[in-house]
């Protein structure tokens, strides 16, 4: 049998891609994402984002053909193993590099939207030019999981209808803490241990990790550290794989970047290449919980393409399964999106001095 290289990207349009610096670009891969498809793009356009490249890994929903219909829009078509490119990261980095170089880039799932201090009122080109300004390469933002109020059943994503009006809830109570000693640990071949924030909470944690979902430093890394003897004997087929402990979900990523030569993501998108992080933060809003997630979680553990053969995804379908498919998120530390300034005022996301400084003086040019 001949290797096939995990990396190969099949250009679907002919559009011209411009030597254009001033350009903002977002990467993302995809598949099968046509409901989610219509509003991310009209979300992202309007923020200031003015070119789109996409991953589409061998979609059958419709997704490429209407990709291609989109004129500020690139699609890169694949059948690669999604899991052999790393979790996509061979994919995205290729793309960075080859038209990312120079560029404020986004890097976004179809289900997560970007925002920031004054997010409403500041576009990306604003923010850019205050982070250009003081030398600033790269955003710091967690991983905010948005629900229905609600059952997740109700959670129906319409094609084109904000996502913030179906799942317009989230967990007010998160814990942003030093990641623990044996991620800062410096290991031969391993990146650079960035960024230093590890982000503890949301429902995920909560109702499929409880024994997770504390600031204390053991509970969070004995899933790790029995899992890697566990994993050994499970790769020697001597125990069953869901009985290896493992981790939920990273919280945090860089996906704003001034992307240059030497930068690259590792572990997905959530470790980055060091870069001079911005004195203000944001938050990816992750609508993972629409009506679908019982289905995708099913389609995923068959699949067996994300991480440990997916194995989050795995504890997520027996858990829907054991709730007849329905679940409701909602607790009493539940609260409703209203805009960046929710997010501000429970400390979920941070502003400075200088950037309201900025704030204020586009508010008074625009007046």
């Amino acid at each position: 049998m001949s290797f096939v290289p995990v990396h190969i990207l099949t250009r679907m349009d002919s559009r011209v891609i411009p030597e254009n610096a001033e350009e903002i670009r977002l990467v993302s891969p995809v598949r099968n994402e046509m409901a989610r498809l219509p509003y991310f793009l009209d979300y992202y356009r309007e923020l200031g984002v003015n070119r789109f490249l996409f991953i589409d890994n061998n979609s059958d929903d419709g997704t490429t053909t209407y990709l291609l219909r989109q004129p500020d829009c690139h699609v890169f078509h694949t059948t690669d193993s999604y899991r052999e490119s790393r979790f996509a990261l061979r994919w995205i980095n290729r793309l960075l590099d080859m038209y990312g170089t120079g560029h404020w880039c986004v890097v976004a799932d179809a289900d997560e939207l970007l925002v920031y201090p004054r997010c409403e009122q500041v576009n990306l080109r604003q923010l850019c030019a205050y982070l250009d300004r003081f030398g600033y390469e790269g955003l710091f933002t967690f991983l905010l999981d948005m629900y229905h109020p609600t059952d997740m059943a109700e959670a129906v994503c319409v094609p084109g209808k904000a996502f913030t009006e179906i799942c317009p809830m989230f967990d007010r109570d998160y814990c942003f803490v030093r990641r623990s000693v044996i991620d800062m640990m410096r290991l031969p071949g391993r990146p650079p241990p960035f960024p230093e924030t590890e982000v503890i909470g949301g429902p995920r944690a909560r109702i499929f990790y409880p024994e997770q979902n504390t600031p204390r430093v053991f509970p969070r890394i004995k899933a790790r550290l029995i899992g890697r003897v566990l994993g050994l004997l499970a790769q020697c087929h001597l125990l069953d794989p869901d009985r290896v402990p493992h981790m939920s979900g990273i919280l945090f990523k860089v996906p704003l970047v001034k992307w240059r030569k030497g930068c690259a993501y590792y572990s997905s998108t959530h470790i980055l290449t060091p870069v001079k992080l911005a004195d203000v933060t944001g938050a990816l809003l992750h609508f993972k919980f629409f009506s679908d997630f019982y289905q995708k979680a099913v389609v995923e553990t068959a699949r067996g393409e994300h991480e440990g053969g997916g194995r989050q995804y795995r504890r997520y379908a027996k858990m829907m399964e054991q709730n007849g498919g329905k679940l409701s998120l909602c607790y009493e530390g539940s609260e409703r999106y209203t805009g960046s300034d929710t997010l501000l005022a429970h400390k979920l996301m941070t502003s400075s001095p200088s950037y309201e400084q900025e704030y204020n003086e586009i508010a008074r040019c625009e007046a």
